[in-house]
């Protein structure tokens, strides 16, 4: 299977777009997750900021699962250009 690298970066460029949009779940008020379909971005409500801390410090992100997500909305688009392309073809 060929990787199409317009796909790929309209994936990269979407899971990356999910995190300000949509919020993925909440927990207790100390941490919010985001990223779809998985959650792989997580930022934690932590009192102000020290002069010891900086902001990065209140943030994690899993790389693994972005892959992930990147590789899902991959092959959604994959598949969707192959029935759209089917399409054309029938009526051809």
């Amino acid at each position: 299977m060929k990787i199409k690298k317009n796909l790929l970066i309209s994936s990269i460029t979407i899971v990356l777009l999910t995190v300000p949009l949509l919020p993925y779940s909440y927990s207790d008020g100390f941490k919010f997750k985001f990223g779809y379909p998985l959650a792989y971005f997580t930022t934690f409500n932590l009192p102000p900021i020290n002069r010891k801390q900086i902001l990065l410090m209140r943030i994690h992100m899993d790389i693994m699962i972005f892959f992930i997500d990147v590789v899902l909305v991959y092959l959604l688009f994959t598949l969707v250009a192959f029935f759209i392309n089917k399409l054309r073809e029938k009526r051809e």
